[in-house]
């Protein structure tokens, strides 16, 4: 980054360039913040956002002295400055206060924080609600207390719905025996007050230690038939290993799918965590689970599971999607913006090393695959730990937006122990863009290759007729273009879709989309130059028949060639492109 006559220019490396995934973003990172680095030891940070305010609160505990550690609270705008008259210590007595939590109620524009209360043995779980536009807020309410077993590890849901009855939903670990460990739920009103008797066992089996639930950040778009917040947690079955679970809670606190397994391997996965569902669908909405996984003495890695209410869709592993599976991933925090999803980790600088840095990775799904929409963004770079992230979309709190906000803790050692830190992200939008298939890496029917990026040569260009396609992947917001270019000045070219990949020769080209074709449109060009769609004509997703939860599909354009000088042919095609659409 450099200073070009007043504005900051960015150069990005050619091969860099030439290897992207169109559309390529640069930069996504709009703000870091220091949130906390007084001398205070101050770790667990969560975050929410508040459409009405425009406003993030964090969250996170500070340590007072071995026995007392007190919850503080401050909410910054969309710059990263901080909101003057918000900073606000939940519990400042000498009882302990930790693992705090945080989230948004749209209707009542309530911020609502829950943490686990009381010495260890017998710690409860209490909340508060925070106006979001006085800052102002009330006396905490028990929301379980240790009776039958001390109360641990809360999470809580909130909802960005318009509705006339929203709630919050405040999971948490019952500790009912040394090897007896439950999940319930109880629910909050938006007003902060509880409004049922008793809790929901979401899993109240004997003799199984259910531990560290996570909830996601809301329970999705309108309408209220399809809003539930996912619920996961770990399952200890052997001490070497852990499977992960998971069930569904209604808007309404009633229960919409009992527990149900996500992940189980001979593998330990352990500290999962869930998004919110994407925006789409007539069914239960796909949310995204992800989790660690060990896979050596030394070595986690990153696992994705995509799921539709309690039935399995698609699973990867992040660190294999990425190229970083070498290196030790853990703590993973995942978000949807209503149609992709970015996880938040930390990542060991290098193999062996005790540095870890905070990174945010961007992904979707179609058609029952996951897949990177974007390059990694580092984020958090100190020489120290990064750890311990969260992450929260604008979308929870309402908008149509694809910008997060993480934040984390950094061991920064000595006396100050550790500092809080943040930043705003602008995830992609629309799924990948691939070029394939193109004149270089294929063999030409002619023997004579084509350039990186075209097809095979032509009568009027030895580089081949180069396809591209820019816009947004998104089936809901479709604005892909395809444009053609090279071929003979005025040919004929139609642009066709394929859901699979071949590779077969085709005329004095190799025809790289195969399965079931679909016909998009017959364009003239004008000047070598062919474009799909011009005004008039349907989008690519609509003429494709992209289905509405996407997909990956091929592309090509077949085209005129009469004049041909090493071949029996008067056709030839272009490169190929793949894109995964989303939702």
């Amino acid at each position: 980054m450099t200073i070009d006559d007043g504005a900051l220019a960015i150069d990005v490396p050619a091969d860099f360039v030439a290897d992207a995934a169109l559309p390529l973003t640069v930069d996504p990172i709009l703000t870091l913040i220091s949130i906390d680095t007084t001398s205070a030891d101050d770790t667990q940070a969560d975050v929410a956002y508040d459409a009405y305010t425009d406003t993030w609160r964090v969250v996170y505990e500070e340590q007072i002295s071995q026995t007392d550690t007190d919850v503080f609270s401050s909410a910054f705008d969309p710059t990263g400055l901080g909101v003057l008259g918000s900073d606000i210590y939940v519990d400042l007595s000498s009882v302990r206060w930790a693992h705090p939590r945080i989230a948004d109620n749209f209707v009542l524009k309530n911020f609502f924080i829950v943490a686990e209360v009381g010495a260890i043995g017998s710690r409860q779980i209490k909340g508060l609600c925070i106006d979001t536009i006085t800052h102002g807020y009330g006396a905490p309410i028990v929301i379980a207390d240790n009776l039958g077993g001390e109360k641990i590890n809360p999470d809580v849901g909130g909802d960005a719905g318009a509705g006339i009855t929203t709630n919050f939903c405040v999971v948490y670990e019952r500790v009912y025996s040394p090897t007896d460990h439950d999940i319930h739920v109880r629910m909050v009103g938006s007003n902060g007050t509880l409004n049922s008797v008793y809790p929901l066992m979401v899993d109240n089996t004997g003799g199984t230690l259910d531990s560290l639930p996570s909830i996601s950040k809301s329970d999705g778009a309108a309408p209220w038939q399809l809003q539930d917040w996912t619920i996961v947690w770990q399952r200890q079955i052997s001490a070497a290993d852990h499977d992960v679970f998971g069930a569904r809670v209604h808007w309404d606190g009633n229960l919409s799918d009992a527990t149900f397994q996500v992940a189980s391997t001979c593998f330990d996965e352990t500290n999962p965590t869930v998004s919110s569902p994407i925006d789409v669908g007539v069914g239960p909405r796909p949310v995204i689970v992800a989790c660690e996984i060990r896979t050596s003495a030394t070595d986690r890695d990153i696992k994705l599971v995509e799921i539709a209410g309690h039935t399995f869709v698609s699973a990867d592993n992040l660190s294999l999607l990425e190229g970083f599976s070498a290196l030790d991933q853990r703590t993973p925090a995942i978000a949807c913006d209503g149609n992709q999803f970015a996880l938040a980790f930390a990542e060991q600088w290098s193999a062996g090393s005790a540095d870890y840095d905070l990174y945010v990775a961007h992904f979707g799904i179609g058609g029952g695959s996951i897949a990177i929409t974007a390059p990694r963004e580092h984020v958090g770079v100190s020489s120290a730990v990064d750890a311990n992230p969260a992450l929260c979309p604008k979308h929870s709190g309402g908008p149509l937006s694809s910008v997060y906000c993480a934040v984390w803790d950094v061991d920064v050692g000595g006396a100050t122990g550790h500092n809080v830190f943040g930043a705003l992200v602008d995830g992609p939008l629309g799924g990948g863009i691939e070029v394939y298939c193109d004149g270089a890496t294929v063999t030409c029917p002619c023997n004579v290759p084509g350039a990186t990026g075209s097809g095979c040569p032509n009568s009027v260009n030895s580089q081949g007729a180069a396809l591209d396609a820019t816009g947004v992947a998104s089936v809901s917001n479709d604005s892909i273009v395809f444009l053609a270019g090279g071929v003979p000045a005025t040919a004929a070219c139609l642009f066709f879709e394929g859901s699979g990949a071949v590779s077969v020769p085709f005329g004095t080209g190799v025809k790289c989309v195969g399965g079931g074709i679909t016909r998009l449109g017959l364009k003239i060009a004008s000047a070598h130059t062919a474009t799909y769609p011009a005004a008039g004509d349907a989008s690519v997703a609509v003429k494709g028949l992209v289905p509405i939860l996407g997909g990956a599909r091929c592309y090509q354009v077949w085209y005129r060639d009469p004049s041909n000088a090493c071949a029996n042919s008067t056709y030839n095609v272009t490169n190929a492109v793949k894109i995964t659409w989303l939702p």
